[in-house]
């Protein structure tokens, strides 16, 4: 099979690496890809230029009779990749851009779910400052501001005081910090507890679950700083017991897959449930994700056993139903991953500087694997070009064992004020 991965971050640079471990697979193709892809057996990385959209890529995978594509990045998924692809009889995973609202709007996702009954806070939607502002006065802090469109997962911030609170609301409505991602705005409840990435792969009515992960969004150590789009994750997820994983599907996956078929848009693809579980194991949903999470997807590709390309192709055939190996499939040791971001991230990134890998890393490990994102060659140099740039991801039998051993490896990495936080699995672990 000649499959096709679109995206170049660290997400793709993992799926195409479990791609191509496939007896089935051939060629994996990776659009644009980046220079860890750019060295894996069986892969090929692709510059289509002024051709790298919706079009182009439908032309590509065309041109190179391509079996199944893969979308990594959640903007081609929202502006309708997957419509194009189906009307030339091309199969892809992902939803439709109809579907894809459910990441691609908060406004629609929260009044889905309002609909739908399923477990979220309080929120309210708004298209001007002056009424945003009223609203807030009457709240109670903290409060979340949300962009409603696409914002690289940054378009989420905390607010405490309602100072923040006009600051945020002008920042995002009035100065268009996110572009027309921010014509409007939610504003929802602050609620506390301990988030989970719950992601699974559904063909609109069966589903096939993922090992629960958990993120680390905030810059810095102790959740401080800005949100990026990731710095880090683990997996198993130990707080959550086979009980509340049950009460997770049935009352969040199971009624968004069939709400989705009830609005006339069956959802099909990558389905990511960011939730917050509190104390007493009450679930709120947070936002969806129509794509796997990043760097979720790196730690659980690292927990991969089986095929993931026989999944991918019963998935897309609709046969999810068939797959029954869920035990045999996953390993059952601990993953976590740790990403090395540039200077200046998530904001204003640095990027150009030379990378220095020690030689004393050895790559040949079955049980460590650094997955490249904004990465390129230049003149023989491995230089930065993105904000986030590794995903160091390890397996061993405990986090506490993979966490020391994460470490030790990100320390044989180097470029200019790179920055990484040091905590990842820690409350996981204390």
């Amino acid at each position: 099979m000649r499959v096709l991965v679109i995206g170049g971050g660290g997400r793709e640079h993992a799926i195409a690496w479990k791609i191509a471990q496939s007896p089935k697979v051939v060629k994996v193709f990776v659009l644009p890809g980046n220079a860890g892809t750019a060295n894996e057996k069986k892969i090929k990385n692709i510059d289509l230029g002024e051709r790298y959209n919706p079009e182009g890529l439908v032309e590509f995978a065309t041109e190179k009779n391509i079996d199944l594509t893969i979308v990594g990045p959640e903007k081609f998924l929202v502006e309708g990749i997957v419509d194009l692809f189906k009307l030339k009889g091309l199969k892809i995973i992902g939803p439709t851009k109809s579907a894809a609202r459910l990441e691609g709007s908060k406004n629609f996702s929260k009044s889905f779910m309002l609909k739908h009954a399923i477990p979220t806070s309080n929120f309210e939607s708004f298209t001007n400052s002056f009424d945003a502002k009223e609203y807030i006065k009457k709240q109670n802090f903290p409060l979340v501001i949300k962009a409603d469109g696409l914002a690289g997962g940054k378009g989420v911030t905390v607010v405490k005081s309602l100072s923040e609170g006009y600051f945020t609301i002008d920042d995002y409505l009035e100065k268009k910090r996110f572009g027309t991602s921010t014509n409007t705005i939610v504003i929802e409840d602050f609620v506390v507890g301990r988030e989970v990435s719950f992601i699974a792969l559904t063909d609109g009515n069966s589903f096939f679950s993922f090992p629960l992960s958990q993120d680390h969004k905030r810059l810095l150590d102790d959740d401080q700083g800005p949100n990026t789009g990731g710095m880090g994750a683990y997996s198993p997820v130990g707080f959550v017991d086979d009980k509340l994983h049950r009460k997770i599907v049935e009352v969040v996956i199971k009624p968004t897959i069939n709400g989705m078929k009830k609005e006339g848009t069956p959802y099909t693809g990558f389905l990511y449930a960011g939730l917050m579980i509190s104390p007493d194991n009450d679930i709120k949903v947070l936002e969806y994700n129509c794509r796997l999470g990043d760097p979720e997807a790196q730690v659980l590709m690292m927990k991969m056993k089986g095929d993931f390309l026989n999944v991918l192709e019963l998935a897309v055939d609709k046969n999810l139903e068939q797959f029954n190996d869920y035990n045999d499939f996953w390993d059952c040791r601990s993953s976590l991953g740790v990403v090395i971001a540039t200077a200046g991230y998530p904001k204003n990134p640095e990027l150009g500087e030379k990378i220095k890998i020690s030689p004393e890393f050895d790559p040949s490990s079955d049980s460590i694997k650094i997955f490249y994102a904004g990465t390129n060659f230049k003149d023989g140099f491995l230089l930065t070009s993105g904000g986030r740039v590794f995903c160091v991801s390890v397996l061993d039998n405990d986090l506490s064992k993979a966490r020391d051993k994460v470490y030790s490896v990100v320390n044989k990495i180097d470029f200019e004020k790179m920055q990484f936080r040091k905590d990842i699995a820690k409350d996981a672990i204390d």
